[in-house]
């Protein structure tokens, strides 16, 4: 099945969108880990936390990105079809750290919150 030219076009825009957003969070995480925009806020957040959490939150999307820009230039084609996906996979891949590291501490706390209630926990 060929696919159609503008649709090439609009996810290779998306992906790299998505790829500039990666790398600007992740030079946010390395070059400025203490920095507080607003001290005075309800929960003031780190510079790290921010990028941190940003980047779980854009997980999914990433994600979805980078899969169809691997279906819509049908790798398989290719001489390394492996290595290519891998390589298009890889921000969605260093997404997905904060994305488990978070959900795995959400289940977490509400585990301590059923103990605490059952009176196991103190």
């Amino acid at each position: 099945m060929k696919k159609a030219k503008w649709l090439k076009i609009l996810l290779t825009v998306i992906y790299v969108i998505g790829v500039g957003c990666n790398l600007y969070l992740l030079l946010t995480m390395c070059l400025h880990p203490n920095h507080v925009e607003d001290p005075a806020a309800m929960l003031p957040m780190t510079d790290f936390e921010w990028a941190f959490v940003m980047m779980a939150i854009g997980f999914l999307p990433m994600a979805a990105s980078a899969l169809a820009t691997v279906w819509v230039y049908d790798l398989k084609q290719t001489r390394h079809p492996r290595r290519n996906s891998v390589l298009i996979l890889i921000p969605a891949i260093i997404d997905a750290i904060p994305f488990v590291f978070m959900v795995g501490l959400v289940i977490v706390m509400i585990a301590e919150a059923c103990l605490e209630i059952l009176g196991i926990l103190h």
